[in-house]
């Protein structure tokens, strides 16, 4: 169960998840990598705890808002990355079912596979074994 803030709040799983991915891109460029670890580390810094302790939420999404602001000055950096997710399916196919319920697991996940390429027509998608796009092209043709 995720929790979320209100619309008027900012949201500190969103923070957090900019904070994480940023310190991963940070580590893996030494060029420039002590400055912008610099201003990561002034963003994280901004979030004050203190306000929670004294039930002061208003004072805690102040800070929020703070290591927002000094986030952005990492963004025209950020921006130079796409990072891409493709689906993928491992079916094991020597698992103690039969042959037949194999292909059965195959076919059922490309349906589940095409229902989201239809749904979201930017989704990829792949399987890690040939033998289970031979059976689907066997079944469909």
């Amino acid at each position: 169960m995720r929790i979320l803030p209100a619309a008027n709040r900012p949201d500190p799983g969103l923070v957090r998840t900019e904070i994480l991915a940023a310190r991963v891109l940070i580590e893996a460029y030494a060029d420039g990598r002590r400055e912008r670890e610099e201003k990561l580390d002034n963003a994280v810094t901004a979030i004050d705890f203190a306000p929670l302790e004294k039930g002061h939420q208003a004072g805690f999404d102040q800070s929020l808002r703070r290591a927002q602001s000094k986030l952005e000055e990492l963004r025209p950096w950020l921006q130079q990355f796409v990072i891409r997710a493709d689906g993928n399916s491992h079916i094991d196919m020597a698992w103690l079912w039969p042959w037949t319920e194999t292909v059965e697991v195959v076919r059922n996940t490309f349906r589940s596979a095409l229902d989201l390429m239809r749904e979201y027509p930017d989704f990829k998608f792949s399987v890690s074994a040939a033998q289970a796009y031979s059976w689907m092209e066997e079944k469909i043709s």
